[in-house]
């Protein structure tokens, strides 16, 4: 089912959630920033890298939890997907998605999850400090991904789990990843050190400091046609992420998604193979 697709067309599709989101972060006091690719895009570009195809923006633990228990709150038009809204999603962050349209990424096709136009927020969490706090917050992200990607994505590929996540019933699963992403998440305001939760090993994730992304850290810069909030110190964030990031990459390093399927105006249970 691989298809061409508007490039253009999703991005500014993706912006006006962006925007949206934006207007009700605004609106509620929640603060956001933007980062990855798009942090990059608005550095370097002023707006999408021009072949990236997604939109990425972050929130420290404080934002994040108030973010999603507001969020029934924004245009109906949008769905809120996480672990804790679609029975067998595999994320550790939120997506931010368009009803009524269909983004499919290869291999997913048997995914039977909303898979629609979208843009991701992550949280940025806390590394543990102390030896002892920072072992469980290490052991219970492990376990966690194990509960989700290594489970309900792996049997999405019709391929088996580890043994012990399937003979862990369905219903103690969700209550169990709850718990783990307690025990797992670190308010900034109390660590030295933070990272992504995209992230379910740190020692995978890139590592930033903790202040960098406090509220009170925040600065706009121009994104396509409008400014959005990125942290004050993104130069740094930037070296981290991609080092020498001002310099165009030669285009066999140009990544992008490896998006399979798109439409614009039918809803993803059209193509989604149950």
């Amino acid at each position: 089912m691989q298809q061409e697709f508007d490039l253009r067309r999703l991005q500014l599709t993706e912006l006006q959630i962006l925007k949206d989101v934006a207007d009700f972060c605004d609106s509620n006091d929640i603060t956001y920033f933007l980062t990855a690719g798009t942090l990059l895009g608005a550095a370097r570009h002023k707006g999408f890298i021009p072949w990236d195809d997604d939109i990425d923006i972050c929130m420290d633990l404080t934002n994040y939890k108030r973010f999603l228990k507001l969020s029934q709150k924004l245009p109906s038009v949008y769905y809120v997907q996480n672990y804790k809204t679609d029975k067998k999603c595999c994320y550790s962050w939120t997506k931010i998605m368009i009803e009524g349209t269909t983004l499919i990424q290869n291999n997913m096709e048997s995914y039977d999850i909303h898979q629609g136009i979208f843009i991701d927020v992550f949280m940025i969490n806390g590394v543990a400090d102390g030896k002892i706090r920072g072992a469980i917050q290490r052991k219970a992200l492990k376990i966690k991904k194990c509960l989700l990607r290594k489970f309900y994505l792996l049997e999405a590929k019709n391929e088996k789990p580890q043994l012990w996540t399937r003979i862990i019933p369905e219903l103690m699963r969700r209550p169990m990843i709850s718990f783990l992403e307690v025990l797992s998440s670190v308010d900034i305001s109390k660590s030295r050190f933070c990272f992504s939760n995209e992230y379910s090993n740190i020692s995978m994730a890139d590592i930033f400091q903790s202040k960098d992304f406090l509220p009170d850290k925040k600065v706009k810069l121009k994104f396509e046609d409008q400014k959005f909030f990125c942290p004050q110190n993104y130069t740094s964030i930037l070296e981290t992420l991609f080092g020498e990031w001002n310099t165009i990459p030669p285009i066999e390093k140009r990544i992008t998604h490896d998006i399979c399927f798109i439409d614009f105006e039918n809803d993803y249970s059209k193509y989604v193979k149950h």
